[in-house]
């Protein structure tokens, strides 16, 4: 926290300096980042990943990825989409990147009360696809990568998910356990 290092206008003043000096990246207000430098290509592009880690650093709430990038982050799509939303109980807050914009969104507690687990991951992802578009497949795709850890927390957060989730993810769990 800034007021346990410095006042806070000293501590934008440090922080703009180095970024002046590129030692370190300014990818939006109050969040920064060390270049990464490769000796070949030079700097290497800001990772969604980084960014997403350096945003749970900064911000003192949970963070649940949601939509197409909860999709993406369980193997349901393919390729990483290029608005990724984040839920918490923080205020809105863009970040455009080069080839990507992340939106931090406030979001109801309950979408935030399993955050850090598979479960929270998953209820956002079949939500984006909707009642109707989630089927067996989908469950063995996700069983394939499951571990006995997340079975767990899983049947922990079965309250949490909605009704037409419950049977579902009854299913991922006692088809993990049989696996």
């Amino acid at each position: 926290r800034s007021h346990d290092v410095a006042q806070r206008n000293t501590l934008d003043q440090a922080l703009t300096r180095l970024a002046k000096k590129q030692f370190i990246r300014r990818i939006c207000h109050g969040l920064y980042l060390y270049p990464q430098i490769q000796p070949l290509i030079g700097e290497v592009p800001t990772t969604i990943g980084a960014v997403v880690t350096a945003l749970n650093a900064s911000e003192p709430v949970p963070l649940v990825p949601s939509g197409a990038y909860a999709c993406y982050l369980l193997g349901m799509i393919p390729e990483m989409p290029d608005h990724i939303v984040l839920l918490s109980h923080a205020t809105t807050r863009e970040i455009v990147l080069p080839h990507t914009r992340i939106t931090v969104r406030p979001s109801a507690p309950r979408y935030l009360a399993s955050a850090g687990r598979l479960s929270a991951i998953l209820i956002q992802a079949w939500r984006h696809l909707g009642a109707a578009h989630v089927d067996a497949a989908h469950v063995h795709a996700l069983r394939q990568r499951m571990r006995a850890a997340s079975r767990h927390t899983l049947r922990d957060d079965l309250p949490l998910a909605p009704a037409w989730m419950r049977p579902w993810m009854q299913l991922l769990i006692n088809q993990a356990s049989d696996a």
